[in-house]
């Protein structure tokens, strides 16, 4: 919706099939168990709040990226401080970095572990408690011992959660310290999990983790990881 020349969301947006989720739940019997989860697919997940050279010399990536994180509604902006002063009484805003994922391409992360050792400036995670966003991700040793216990051939299956991250909306309650300065100086709200956010692992590991329960019923498989 365009308000005041710019667009600004106006509430979450997710792209899951939520009544399919609501079904697969019932049918499986863990509607009770994971009764969070629809509810963030609808209302987004809190995340737990009370630019780098890297992020320069992938430029054009990155921009490229946030052109289409606002197609696609995930982002909005560019906005001005002015733009996002009439919507909040207060926000904070993080540099923008980048990390290289193992196929190459480049991710931008909003890094709200900065600025470091500034006692006068906490950073946006330190309001997080991680306590509050474990997930029961299966390391190396727990998948390890499980093939090395395997007495005969098994067929591997692997899930591809596309754009996973990018799929599980915040809580609007958390907005106003998920916006990033791009190279350029303009100011994006950023509605979806962020990369450089402590409670992200959390916050998707709980619809995978509903996920990974909803397989299990559902089909014949020995584990799922």
């Amino acid at each position: 919706q365009l308000v005041n020349d710019f667009i600004w969301p106006h509430r979450v947006e997710c792209e899951m099939n939520i009544p399919f989720w609501e079904f697969a739940l019932k049918k499986a019997g863990l509607s009770e168990m994971y009764s969070d989860v629809v509810p963030g697919f609808r209302n987004g997940f809190s995340q737990g709040i009370p630019s780098h050279n890297i992020a320069i010399l992938a430029s054009e990536k990155i921009e490229k990226s946030f052109q289409k994180e606002v197609a696609a509604r995930r982002m909005f902006g560019p906005l001005t401080v002015e733009q996002l002063s009439s919507k909040f009484e207060f926000f904070r805003s993080s540099p923008l970095g980048a990390v290289v994922n193992n196929d190459g391409l480049i991710r931008p992360i909003n890094d709200l572990s900065f600025p470091r050792n500034d006692p006068d400036v906490p950073l946006v995670n330190s309001f997080v408690d991680t306590k509050d966003f474990t997930a029961t991700w299966d390391d190396f040793k727990v998948v390890a011992s499980f093939f090395k216990a395997l007495t005969r051939p098994v067929l591997l299956a692997l899930f591809d959660w596309e754009k996973a991250y990018r799929q599980i909306p915040t809580h609007p309650s958390q907005w106003p310290f998920l916006v990033v300065q791009d190279l350029k100086g303009g100011l994006y709200l950023d509605t979806r999990i962020t990369f450089g956010g402590v409670a992200g692992c959390g916050s998707f590991g709980r619809p995978a983790d509903t996920w990974k329960d909803v397989m299990e019923d559902n089909f014949d498989l020995i584990k799922v990881f």
